[in-house]
């Protein structure tokens, strides 16, 4: 008996059988890849939300830094403030004492004026 032989040097029937391998390797091949795509897309999916949750996180500290340099300058200027109406209160005490010493004076100068008037 002799066995026929194709051109690839393989028996008759052969070639169908390497064929059917390759295929059955080949639709393997990518359904692993198809398995790995699916596992990098919910990889990227989970990166993706991660990263707008920093992002959200990022954003909120920025606010809150900007809101603390914002009190910090609403402090300053509320000390300022505090210092100046000190410094006011002080200069009002110091003249109302002025004004009544001053309106001293003055009682006592015309009841002066009034006894010189009056012994003339």
């Amino acid at each position: 008996m002799h066995i026929i032989e194709n051109a690839a040097g393989l028996p008759a029937g052969a070639g169908a059988t390497v064929a059917q391998n390759s295929a059955d390797a080949t639709s393997a091949s990518v359904a692993a890849l198809r398995e790995q795509l699916a596992e990098l897309q919910a990889s990227l999916a989970e990166s993706v939300a991660d990263n707008a949750m920093m992002g959200r996180v990022f954003d909120a500290d920025d606010r809150l830094e900007a809101a603390m340099a914002d009190a910090c300058r609403q402090r300053a200027l509320a000390e300022n403030a505090e210092r100046t109406l000190a410094a006011r209160s002080g200069e009002f005490i110091e003249r109302a004492r002025a004004v009544v010493y001053w309106k001293n004076r003055a009682a006592k100068a015309e009841k002066e004026l009034a006894k010189r008037k009056a012994a003339v």
